[in-house]
């Protein structure tokens, strides 16, 4: 691993991301919408869905998990955009739960 070229960063959401992560965070979920401005992450446990601008790195809004989502989900949960970019697909196939943001404005 020491010789291994080291390769920047150069998304500026990913690297907010990654500079907020500890080593009790393991388990981190993003997403980057389709064109690339947006990255969509969930971190397991917490309360909320965040989005941040891939270019500033500013969060952009905070989405809403429903109440039996805010538990730890299962590590095979999937995020994904739609192709146009304007929705947001959770799935966790654990709990047979799917949640789908509209996030049009965001984009």
């Amino acid at each position: 691993m020491d010789h291994l070229p080291y390769y920047p960063v150069r998304d500026s959401a990913l690297q907010n991301l990654l500079l907020t992560l500890n080593s009790s965070t393991f388990d981190v979920v993003v997403a980057w919408q389709p064109a690339g401005y947006v990255l969509a992450a969930y971190d397991y446990g917490m309360i909320g869905l965040d989005m941040y601008d891939s270019v500033t790195g500013a969060e952009v809004a905070l989405l809403d998990l429903p109440d039996e989502l805010r538990t730890d989900l299962s590590g095979t949960t999937m995020l994904r955009w739609s192709p146009d970019g304007l929705h947001l697909l959770l799935f966790d196939p654990e709990l047979s739960t799917v949640t789908i943001w509209n996030v049009s404005k965001v984009s």
